[in-house]
């Protein structure tokens, strides 16, 4: 008998093993149709792309219905957490008002707020595989508004790096959760809707900006006479341009600006100051959206409870059989080269995004000499074409695959921030608005791209692994903010565009190294396979 058995195994372990070799699709695709019988039925019938059959499957599918769901109030999260993120950099003039420090030592709620983020997607990814998936993006949705909420009331530095520290915590663990939780609830078919999730992010990110601006303090110039006069004499002032004032002319140099009258100036000490601002509106808009997703949260917990509704695993593991078998390929220390270039390449990515939003305020008011108004639509322009680029990203990934996206947007970018660095250099301003528009599409797909892709050839993207990333994004941001507000407070604005520029390059050069290993060692990886399996069947052949 157990001879028999022993025939009968092998037997089988080469009829898959041919199926393998040979056609490892149509083995992929008779594994997903004998997996749920009423679910392929339906599916061959109505899931054949269009309006009307997604509709369709909305009524008549409950697992289907319960996934958009889920998905929606996802997307509706993420739209608070990009409204929070776009709001970063036109809000932080005005607390630097509110805490009442410089720009080197305001720059520390960057770092905090990043090791705040690093911390959250650490934890969260850890609890995300341990803990109720929904009931944890429920407390981290709750905690962001909190802490939101609380942040312009803050007024001494301690404070605010306090709770910076814990909204980066609370937004850390949600974007971590949200990232693993759309590849759970949709397996193999996640590439459309991580890219919608994304596109979410920007859309809030689009519109702070522009929500946020009316609230924003207004700069006014300060004037304190002193107690001297001089004679009307030009070579006496540095005098650098020429300005009406009631029609009165004036003379401004850097730091004194002088009435002139018919005989003699009349000097004055002059300042530019921030007015009253009202930027604690802006944020109580950020922690409505935060809120209203802790609600959503809570009736999908409810609803899953009551009813007892769970997604359907066998079926995302049947939709996903033939990227699991892609994976299995690769063995375990090429994974952890392949995360470890990933999780930089992730880094400068981040570096790249976060901080051109973070610090360009502060950069067009300083370097370019722009108002905060002209700044905060610069911004919004940026994440307008984030957001559009996103988008069109939703159907462009269903007919393109993540490899290409990735290669030729990150080509790009690169470019993007090549001209952005040659036009504010040279402070050509209309074609700094053209380049800033290039940057916010070109950074558009990169970030879900990373992730479709790991989860398709390299492992499957779990809450550890999105933790991991998310993880070094962090560590980047913290370093490379104090990094950034250091050399623009002490040595010259201009470094704010040369870093982003060598981190977009780095970009391009880390991806580059990543498509060159794979296809050297996987392919070799994959030929030596196929070759021990030949080897197998043949003996196995000769043996009988």
């Amino acid at each position: 008998m157990s001879s028999e058995r022993k025939d009968k195994v092998e037997v089988e372990e080469d009829r898959d093993e041919e199926k393998l070799l040979n056609n490892e699709k149509e083995v992929t695709k008779d594994t997903a149709q004998s997996g749920t019988s009423d679910k392929s039925k339906y599916d061959e019938k109505n899931n054949k792309g269009g309006i009307h059959q997604a509709i369709l499957r909305i009524k008549n599918d409950n697992m289907f219905r319960h996934r958009i769901v889920h998905t929606a109030i996802l997307c509706w999260s993420f739209i608070g957490l990009g409204w929070s993120a776009g709001m970063n950099g036109p809000v932080f003039p005005d607390l630097r008002q509110i805490i009442r420090e410089d720009l080197a030592t305001s720059s520390w709620m960057f770092t905090v707020g990043s090791f705040g983020y690093l911390s959250g997607s650490l934890v969260g990814g850890i609890l995300y595989d341990k803990l109720n998936k929904v009931l944890l993006l429920a407390v981290s949705s709750l905690g962001s508004g909190i802490c939101t909420l609380f942040t312009p009331y803050c007024s001494a530095l301690p404070w605010m790096l306090f709770i910076k520290f814990a909204g980066g915590f609370f937004f850390g663990g949600l974007d971590t959760g949200g990232n693993a939780d759309i590849i759970y609830v949709w397996g193999g078919d996640v590439d459309t809707y991580m890219q919608a999730l994304h596109f979410a992010f920007s859309f809030g990110a689009l519109l702070s900006p522009l929500a946020t601006e009316p609230f924003l303090a207004g700069k006014t110039t300060v004037c304190d006479e002193l107690n001297m006069t001089i004679s009307n004499n030009p070579t006496d002032i540095p005098v650098t341009t020429k300005e009406s004032r009631n029609g009165v002319m004036t003379s401004v140099s850097p730091d004194l600006k002088s009435f002139t009258s018919a005989n003699s100036t009349q000097l004055l000490k002059c300042t530019d100051r921030l007015g009253e601002t009202n930027v604690h509106y802006a944020f109580l808009l950020s922690a409505v959206f935060m809120f209203s997703a802790t609600i959503g949260y809570i009736y999908l917990y409810i609803k899953i409870r009551t009813k007892k509704q769970k997604l359907n695993a066998t079926h995302t593991e049947t939709k996903t059989d033939d990227k699991i078998d892609k994976r299995q390929k690769l063995p375990v220390y090429l994974k952890i080269v392949f995360l470890t270039l990933l999780s930089l390449l992730i880094a400068s990515y981040c570096v790249a995004e976060d901080s051109f939003a973070g610090f360009f305020m502060t950069f067009s008011l300083d370097y370019l000499k722009w108002d905060k108004s002209t700044g905060s639509f610069a911004t919004a322009l940026f994440w307008f074409s984030f957001c559009v680029g996103r988008f069109f990203g939703i159907f462009i990934v269903s007919c393109c695959k993540n490899s290409t996206l990735l290669t030729l947007y990150l080509f790009l970018l690169s470019f993007a921030y090549l001209g952005f660095v040659l036009t504010t250099l040279f402070r050509f301003h209309p074609l700094v608005w053209v380049f800033i528009t290039i940057l916010g599409f070109s950074m558009s797909v990169v970030f879900p791209a990373i992730f479709s892709w790991t989860s398709e050839h390299v492992i499957h993207v779990s809450g550890k692994i999105s933790a991991l990333f998310l993880t070094s994004s962090c560590l980047s941001g913290m370093v490379f903010s104090l990094l950034i507000g250091y050399l623009m407070e002490y040595v010259h604005s201009m470094w704010y565009a040369y870093i982003l520029l060598i981190m977009s390059c780095s970009c391009f050069v880390l991806y580059f190294c990543i498509r060159v290993i794979r296809k050297c060692c996987v392919k070799k990886q994959t030929q030596t396979r196929e070759t021990d399996i030949k080897a197998g069947i043949e003996m196995t052949l000769i043996q009988k």
